[in-house]
């Protein structure tokens, strides 16, 4: 004997045939009583538990039954958020400020400087000519 005991994991190790293989079980009493305590809880177990067909069956439908119950719960819980976000949504549109009527007055104004400016923008961007090319007609002015 090796002086320390099987551990809890090696005793069920060695009662799947995957266990130790050292011959600890043979030389110790205590470690072989754990062995033979859990033999016979394993075969209480396994023997006490028929498996039928009707058995698998109400199995099947007592969890789609959870799976359909949960899918109800989540769905019921979906659609309310929806419609209070929708209306929240609403409320803060109709409520909004909107601008007065004298800043949209004031802005037309300057549709004239407005047009100028766009004018040249577009100038500037619809040139056939390279920004580029623009340094080389200083070289050809007429002086």
């Amino acid at each position: 004997m090796n002086g320390k005991h099987w551990t809890n994991d090696e005793v069920v190790d060695h009662l799947y045939g995957v266990g130790p293989e050292d011959g600890h079980e043979r030389e110790c009493a205590q470690c072989m009583a754990r062995i033979v305590e859990l033999r016979a809880r394993r075969e209480a177990v396994a023997g006490s538990a028929k498996v039928t067909a009707d058995f698998l069956r109400n199995q099947q439908l007592a969890i789609a039954g959870r799976i359909e119950a949960r899918r109800m719960e989540l769905q019921a819980w979906w659609r309310m958020p929806v419609w209070v976000a929708v209306m929240a949504a609403l409320a803060l549109v109709l409520s909004a400020p909107r601008p007065a009527r004298e800043a949209t007055v004031a802005g037309g104004l300057n549709r004239a400087a407005d047009a100028e400016m766009y004018l040249e923008i577009y100038q500037s961007i619809s040139s056939e000519e390279p920004r580029a090319l623009a340094p080389m007609h200083g070289l050809f002015e007429e002086q």
